[in-house]
């Protein structure tokens, strides 16, 4: 994450600001009794010349704060990979009165900061992140598309 500048959103996909990543190569092992993620460095060299490739601001600058602005979304978001599972799984929490920041509050604040850092995010690399349900007109041969 930090030699490569990608977030756990990045390289532990499908998620929902990747939607359509297919996961990376990992493998887990038990080191010092902790569950301990191992991933594929063609897999991550591949995924961060991808994701570098979409983003409008690539700078090393604009990279690190893009992580740790993923980091707070995770934060909001509440998610967990279990061990062995594999895959994003949503904690649920109530109200959070000791809070220190407001959108962590609730679970209606928390997810009107999601809803509106994932659009930030996709829109910073050129995708409205719907482009799956987005209908695609398939032109045939010799039809102009004006």
């Amino acid at each position: 994450m930090n030699q490569h500048h990608l977030s756990k959103l990045d390289l532990f996909t499908p998620n929902a600001l990747h939607p359509n990543l297919p996961p990376l190569t990992v493998g887990e092992y038990v080191c010092s009794g902790i569950d301990t993620t191992m991933i594929s460095e063609p897999d991550v060299l591949a995924r961060k010349e991808y994701i570098q490739g979409m983003l409008l601001d690539s700078t090393t600058r604009a990279m690190r704060r893009r992580v740790l602005a993923h980091t707070l979304l995770l934060k909001h978001m509440n998610p967990t990979i279990p061990a062995g599972y594999g895959r994003w799984v949503r904690v649920n929490e109530g109200v959070k009165e000791d809070a220190r920041t407001e959108s962590l509050r609730t679970p209606q604040s928390r997810a009107e900061y999601v809803s509106k850092t994932l659009k930030k995010e996709w829109a910073a690399m050129g995708a409205s992140g719907y482009s799956t349900d987005t209908a695609i007109e398939v032109i045939g041969e010799g039809v102009s598309a004006t």
